[in-house]
């Protein structure tokens, strides 16, 4: 676990925690990006979502791979977290140099971002991204529920996967719980889960 309790488990590890994937493809509301590195929101979450001691009711969406609760970060070069010069707080599915449609037109940009909530959870859902420079899709998606369960799905990742950050952060950049920086780790329908132990339960490493 983290400084504030959170922890995390995949669905190769855990046998309650199995890999799945919500569509959204016919109702989910579609963003439109300015460009490939500015994010857009605030939307209504659509519910109050606790998240490192604060609650959060709006959303912000980065064209990097990210979802956030404050305020934008463009930077496109993904860090190890803790860090202060990552996004915060956020949800870092794929921190990347990612590259969706936008308004600005970028060279070989493709792939589209669309959200849902039903008042119990938050769909996130980005399709068929591709990198910037690159023309190999990522398919993945951030789901946040109201008791504060994050989940992450990695459908079909067929670009690199080794130059992103994934994990989680507070609002200051000095607490987080990273997964992996830089590094091997994801493949295709991989789901990962982040969830806060209660107060009352002291989790060490070897336990």
């Amino acid at each position: 676990p983290d400084a504030a309790n959170y922890y995390w488990i995949d669905s190769d590890e855990s046998d309650l925690h199995n890999y799945y994937w919500i569509d959204v493809d016919d109702f989910g509301n579609q963003v439109w990006f300015e460009n490939n590195d500015e994010s857009v929101g605030p939307f209504d979450i659509g519910f109050e979502f606790p998240f490192y001691g604060s609650n959060y009711s709006e959303f912000i969406i980065s064209p990097n791979g990210w979802i956030g609760f404050g305020v934008d970060n463009t930077e496109w070069e993904n860090t190890s977290l803790p860090s202060s010069e990552a996004p915060m707080p956020a949800i870092l599915a794929f921190w990347d140099d990612l590259n969706p449609l936008n308004a600005e037109s970028s060279p070989d940009m493709s792939g589209q971002v669309k959200y849902y909530s039903d008042g119990q959870k938050l769909v996130v859902s980005y399709q068929e991204i591709v990198h910037w420079g690159d023309d190999e899709p990522y398919s993945f998606q951030i789901i946040i529920h109201n008791n504060g369960v994050i989940d992450i799905n990695y459908s079909v990742m067929d670009g690199d996967r080794t130059s992103a950050t994934i994990g989680i952060q507070n609002e200051h950049g000095e607490i987080a719980q990273q997964v992996i920086f830089n590094d091997t780790y994801i493949h295709n329908y991989l789901g990962l889960s982040f969830n806060k132990a209660p107060d009352w339960v002291s989790i060490d490493n070897q336990n």
